[in-house]
């Protein structure tokens, strides 16, 4: 659990950061945490349940699962906060959930390409069950499956970005 962006990973920086064939499951972004020395309660607001990127460089992952995961903020399963670019390839994003928008992914990062890549099941109280863009740059989605997602407002993608879609 992180008070912060990133339940389960936080990654930032200028440098690229690859991962492979990872399992990011049932952690939890903007969760609540007690101080052990004082018993003070810590209530969080942020976002990427299972993993934050928010890297400078060029950023990858590739193989593995991030499921079960839950967010306060946007991103239940994955923010991409990049400014450099990020690819996603033969990863499965599944029953994420949270209380904004981007129940699997959420893109509010400048260039995002998911490349076979299954989103389902995952639930955004807000915009894009699935999928929510916010990104300033292209994201480019290919021979990926969006299914079984639900959202207030578009259950598999919500494209509310200034980037081009393709």
């Amino acid at each position: 659990t992180a008070v912060g962006e990133g339940g389960g990973v936080s990654a930032a920086g200028e440098r690229p950061v690859t991962i492979t064939d990872a399992e990011v499951t049932g952690n939890t972004g903007g969760g609540t945490y007690t101080v052990p020395e004082t018993g003070e309660v810590l209530a969080g607001e942020g976002g990427a349940g299972g993993l934050y990127l928010g890297t400078g460089g060029a950023s990858t992952i590739s193989g593995g699962t991030v499921a079960g995961n839950v967010a306060t903020g946007p991103g239940g399963g994955v923010v991409f906060g990049t400014t450099g670019s990020a690819t996603v390839t033969d990863t499965v994003v599944r029953d994420n959930r949270t209380e904004a928008g981007g129940g699997g992914i959420e893109n509010a990062g400048n260039r995002l390409t998911l490349r076979q890549v299954r989103v389902t099941g995952n639930r955004a109280t807000l915009d894009g069950g699935g999928i929510e863009s916010e990104g300033s740059g292209a994201f480019t989605i290919e021979e990926t499956t969006v299914s079984g997602n639900q959202a207030e407002n578009g259950g598999g993608l919500a494209n509310g970005a200034d980037g081009e879609l393709r």
